[in-house]
């Protein structure tokens, strides 16, 4: 009795990764027509008719506005935080450092004295304040360098139900 409930329990579990993965399958050509729309046909189509608000008879309210999107690539990256730090920008890069241990012990030693070991050094900067660091600049008329630092201008439509 029990091995045939181990089984059923096996085909049901079988059916049910099958449905999430046809759900997250679904989830992801849903998002794709979303970016599509949003971020190219309604803002070619309202950059044509020459618009940058509409309203619908039916009451939904368009808006397209420019959305500034920065990433640094890990290719740029040297390039982009020597520019940085060149720059008076060098805040914005935050530092991951790994120290690699012999043991537990060795560990408790390192810990105490900090001595010199494999040590790895991981810069990076936080996609949101790249972003937020380049909105500003922008604004300010400042010149930054779009390769470098991965800057992107996307209009993206914004919909509202009155």
């Amino acid at each position: 009795m029990s091995l045939q409930k181990l089984t059923q329990l096996a085909h049901d579990q079988v059916e049910a990764e099958t449905k999430v993965a046809e759900a997250e399958a679904q989830l992801d050509r849903s998002k794709k027509r979303l970016r599509d729309i949003c971020e190219n046909q309604i803002p070619e189509l309202m950059d044509e008719e020459g618009l940058s608000t509409f309203k619908t008879d039916d009451g939904i309210e368009i808006t397209v506005k420019k959305e500034v999107r920065a990433s640094i690539s890990k290719e740029r990256a040297p390039k982009a935080f020597q520019w940085l730090r060149e720059n008076g920008h060098a805040k914005l890069i935050k530092r991951k450092i790994t120290v690699q241990a012999r043991d537990d012990a060795h560990g408790d030693e390192i810990i105490k004295k900090l001595g010199k070991e494999e040590v790895t050094d991981q810069p990076s900067v936080h996609a949101q304040t790249l972003g937020a660091f380049v909105r500003e600049m922008m604004s300010k008329g400042k010149s930054l360098p779009t390769d470098l630092l991965g800057i992107h201008v996307q209009a993206v439509s914004k919909v509202k139900l009155s």
